[in-house]
């Protein structure tokens, strides 16, 4: 009996961690476009928001390592592609490269979590709109 109980207990738990796993990658999605941006203009340099395999990046034009990195957790799912998707230039402007246009006109993308979708549009400021349709 207490086996049982406890296989309930971890299988209930891996569940809800990948509920809160799923609901931080909305919340990083949400940032990353401001997070380089901001990056780009603090540095003076700039930086490209890749995406390869399940990781987004946030890394300088000219290469090095990443300054920012974001996972995308199993059950979740991006409609952006592989690849580079934005540049960010030093005054902090945000310049689409290869990002959709899925859901909510220029610069959108959905994301898919939680059993939920979200509509995302940048700005060229960075700036995240999110809509939940």
């Amino acid at each position: 009996m207490l086996g049982v109980m406890l296989a309930m207990a971890t299988l209930g738990g891996r569940f809800l961690t990948n509920q809160q796993e799923q609901s931080s990658f909305v919340t990083a999605m949400k940032q990353i476009f401001w997070r380089g941006a901001t990056i780009a203009a603090s540095e003076g340099n700039r930086f490209v928001l890749k995406r390869t395999g399940n990781r987004f990046e946030i890394v300088p034009a000219n290469g090095g390592p990443a300054a920012y990195t974001v996972e995308i957790p199993d059950g979740a799912t991006v409609s952006l592609p592989q690849g580079s998707l934005v540049e960010f230039t030093a005054p902090g402007r945000v310049n689409y490269l290869n990002l959709p246009n899925d859901c909510n006109g220029t610069g959108s993308f959905s994301v898919n979590a939680n059993e939920n979708a979200y509509c995302f549009r940048v700005s060229i400021i960075g700036e995240v709109e999110v809509a939940n349709p």
